[in-house]
């Protein structure tokens, strides 16, 4: 009976302690989870800081614009009697576009000829007379008055009825029609755009800061962009203003187009020129470098304890270019830096380093 008593007595024990060591392992278990993730690495990306040879470069909004170019209107008014182009027409320099009805002018201007053709008559006549004292200096001024009064008036009317004839002030290729006979011209109405396509240019502004990247003949790439392709052509700087614009504290640049098969004046383009020169500059991938507050930022990957540790580092930050950007100042080659996963990252942040893919899409 005792040792019944006493089996019975050691198998609670055991049972006991089974349940006990069973619940320690799983507290055990519980903290050890809950130390590991009070402290986690973080799964990032890196790339090192490297030096690489640059140009300075400047960028630009730009204009193409002919050799020659203006809107034809006509500075008087009046109907329509004749139009001599088409849509698209090639013109040539003093061609006749369109015609006015001058209403009486012709008239008028016939009815002046024919009295400074009396005046001339009678100036002559009081200029024979003058030399051999049969006249007086009174008539003879008079006379002679007269007759370049009446000119002048011949002149005023050709000029005025020369105005209800428009022509073609240089070689070039014509707009749009959209005037037949018989329509009014009100004065400054558009006739038609004339453009020389013989040479196309374009022209730009750059910041002051970017003023010694431009000399007469510096290269110019310029990005024309038609539906989603982008077209890329040379051009060699021709003219630069002779002052920087008080409003824009920015210069005007214009360069002269190689390649001008398809291109149009008024087209807009992106405008780049850089320096004849490149220099070495320190850069890290676009992608490493985040923005707060105080400024530009990166985290370096920090090895000297055995460990790796993300640390923030402020840079100042430079020219882009080809997916990398220059940095000023806060990083030097040797150095690496994140270039993914920093949203998950803060300051002293344990790391592991994992570039056998993009973790972008992670972050």
């Amino acid at each position: 009976m005792k040792r019944a008593v006493i089996v019975a007595v050691l198998a609670v024990v055991v049972l006991f302690g089974i349940v006990f060591g069973l619940h320690r392992y799983q507290e055990d278990q519980v903290h050890r989870k809950l130390a590991a993730s009070a402290d986690p690495a973080v799964v990032v990306s890196d790339a090192p800081v490297t030096t690489v040879n640059h140009a300075e470069s400047s960028s630009a909004v730009g204009q193409i614009m002919a050799v020659q170019g203006a809107p034809i209107s006509s500075a008087v008014g009046g109907v329509v009697e004749s139009v001599g182009f088409h849509s698209g027409m090639k013109v040539k320099a003093g061609q006749v576009l369109l015609t006015l009805n001058a209403g009486a002018l012709p008239g008028q201007l016939e009815q002046a000829e024919a009295k400074a053709h009396l005046a001339a008559i009678d100036a002559n006549r009081q200029r024979g007379l003058y030399g051999v004292k049969g006249t007086s200096q009174a008539n003879y001024d008079t006379a002679t008055y007269a007759y370049k009064s009446d000119q002048a008036a011949v002149a005023a009317l050709k000029q005025s009825l020369a105005q209800y004839t428009i022509t073609a002030p240089f070689a070039g290729v014509a707009g749009l029609r959209t005037l037949d006979a018989g329509a009014y011209v009100h004065p400054g109405d558009i006739i038609t755009d004339l453009e020389n396509l013989d040479q196309l240019y374009v022209d730009f502004s750059i910041p002051q800061k970017d003023i010694a990247l431009v000399h007469i003949g510096a290269p110019v790439s310029i990005a024309v962009h038609a539906g989603d392709a982008t077209r890329h052509v040379t051009a060699h700087v021709t003219a630069v203003d002779s002052h920087v614009s008080m409003k824009s504290r920015a210069m005007s640049v214009r360069a002269v187009i190689h390649d001008q098969a398809g291109l149009f004046p008024g087209m807009f383009t992106m405008v780049t020129i850089e320096s004849a020169t490149a220099k070495p500059v320190v850069t890290v991938p676009m992608v490493a470098v985040s923005f707060n507050t105080f400024g530009d930022f990166v985290y370096v990957v920090d090895r000297s304890g055995g460990k790796d540790i993300a640390r923030e580092q402020p840079v100042k930050v430079g020219a882009q270019f080809g997916g990398r950007v220059e940095v000023l100042s806060g990083v030097k080659p040797g150095m690496n830096v994140v270039t993914a996963g920093q949203v998950k990252l803060h300051s002293g942040d344990k790391v592991i380093i994992n570039n056998a893919v993009s973790l972008e899409a992670q972050s």
